[in-house]
Order: C-alpha cells, then sequence, then structure tokens
C-alpha cells in the first residue's frame, strides 16, 4: 500500500496567470508487479470555482530496459458547484525513460470521454504532455510539465497550453 499527498499548481497564458491548483490525497495498492488501482480525492481550486474530485485509476506498467510504457484507465466523478457533476472514463498511455535513479522525462497521451451526459456519451477532450520527474528520495518528489489541451464535440471548445508543476509526498 502507498498513499500519497500531491500538490499541482497550473498556469497558463504564457504562465502569468493561474489556472488551476490542485490537492490531491490518494492510496495505491499494488496488485502486481505491474498492475496497480488508486483511489483517490481531488480538491480543486480555480480563479472562479472550487470543486472536488473522485476517482479510481486502474493502472499497468511494462518495463522495456530503461524504458516504461503505462497504460491508465481513470473513472472519476467531479462535483461542480452551481452545476452538473460530470463523469468521465479517461484513457491515458505514457512512455518513461529512465535517465538515472533520480530523473525521468515522459511524454503522455489522454482522451476524456464523457459518461451519463445530457447530450449522451461522447469524447469531448484530448491532452498531451510532456515533462519530467526528479526523485530526491523514496519519499519525495517533484514534477514539471508542459500540457497541451483541446477539446471538441463541444460548444465554444477550449485549445490551451499549460506549464504544470508539482511536489509529491509517499508514505
Amino acid at each position: 500500500w502507498t498513499v500519497s499527498l500531491e500538490e499541482e499548481l497550473r498556469l497558463q497564458d504564457n504562465s502569468t496567470r493561474l489556472r488551476s491548483n490542485y490537492l490531491d490525497l490518494d492510496v495505491t495498492y499494488q496488485c502486481s508487479k505491474r498492475f496497480d488501482v488508486t483511489g483517490a480525492f481531488r480538491f480543486i481550486m480555480k480563479p472562479d470555482e472550487l470543486a472536488t474530485r473522485l476517482y479510481v485509476d486502474f493502472s499497468y506498467s511494462q518495463p522495456i530496459n530503461d524504458w516504461t510504457v503505462k497504460g491508465r484507465i481513470r473513472v472519476q466523478h467531479e462535483f461542480v458547484p452551481n452545476a452538473q457533476d460530470e463523469n468521465y472514463l479517461r484513457p491515458q498511455l505514457t512512455i518513461e525513460y529512465r535517465i538515472s535513479k533520480k530523473w525521468e522525462p515522459f511524454i503522455e497521451e489522454e482522451l476524456f470521454y464523457q459518461l451519463f451526459y445530457y447530450e449522451g456519451d461522447q469524447f469531448n477532450e484530448s491532452r498531451t504532455s510532456a515533462g519530467a520527474r526528479y526523485k530526491f528520495n523514496k519519499n519525495h518528489s517533484v514534477k514539471m510539465s508542459y500540457l497541451f489541451e483541446k477539446e471538441f464535440n463541444v460548444n465554444d471548445p477550449l485549445t490551451a497550453n499549460v506549464v504544470g508543476a508539482s511536489y509529491k509526498y509517499e508514505w
């Protein structure tokens, strides 16, 4: 079992404006050497709203020498004040390269499939990101990333370039 607390800050508009701040508390159970399940609670702070999210991740990783290919399916429910709650199924593919015990760059692709939507279930967003993780030790790590986000199948679709930084503590 692993318990972790992660704080993530996302900026936009050439890193001049706060997009969001996340605080995640999660518990992960490693079912086997390559498969794990995570349950999490996220507190979301945006300039104009506060929200909370519950999600469960089912993850599989396949190491290939210094490379690791990871697949993840996330099932999430977000409680949005003064609006309809949102439910998503979010498949993600990640490729990581282990430079050393401390450094690990990565690239990721993620799709958002909205569930129980009044206009019908549909894919409506994709995210491509790249970045690097740095592990100070077994318990402390940081992550810097760039995220390109594109909505589709929605009115007034958003396209965003986001810079993110996070700190993670595991015990």
